[in-house]
């Protein structure tokens, strides 16, 4: 099954973030729909032993971590815009959670950690991008989750299979 580990985010959070989209009609994109957005901490890929994953990620020991919303911006390649996102702060700390999650499931990140909640996958840009900073809104990150991703012509589907709390 093919799985990752994020942080979700509270409805609210998720609710506001979607309704960037209004501001940007000059972006062609697939905007997420809200149920779906997440902090990635790591993905996993296709993992048939799922029990391993789950009993080395009851090891993670870390405080709760204050989060904000920050500034929207985007991954490029040679085209242009690709990926439209809104950055997570504090990064270092969120960083640490990343760290402490790969090294407990002795899986190294195939890219640097980026603190992002991706909003769109951009097809087209017609004009400038323009990317104003959004609202900052403030959760308590309490918890990560092991979720299960079903691709569909749709788009993906998530399942939470487990929650870890942050205790520490």
């Amino acid at each position: 099954m093919r799985l990752f580990i994020a942080v979700e985010l509270p409805g609210i959070v998720k609710e506001e973030l979607s309704g960037l989209q209004k501001s940007y009609p000059n972006i062609k994109a697939s905007w997420m729909v809200p149920e779906n957005m997440h902090l990635t901490l790591q993905f996993l890929g296709e993992i048939e032993d799922k029990e391993s994953i789950i009993q080395a990620l009851k090891t993670v020991k870390q405080k709760k971590i204050e989060a904000m919303t920050g500034n929207l911006g985007y991954f490029k390649d040679r085209r242009g815009p690709r990926v439209l996102w809104v950055s997570l702060e504090p990064e270092m700390e969120l960083k640490a959670l990343a760290k402490k999650v790969s090294d407990a499931i002795k899986i190294k990140p195939d890219k640097d950690f980026a603190s992002h909640i991706t909003i769109a996958r951009i097809r087209e840009v017609q004009g400038q991008l323009g990317l104003n900073r959004p609202q900052p809104m403030s959760f308590i990150v309490d918890h990560f989750s092991l979720i299960k991703s079903t691709l569909k012509p749709e788009g993906p589907e998530y399942e939470v299979l487990e929650d870890f709390e942050l205790t520490l």
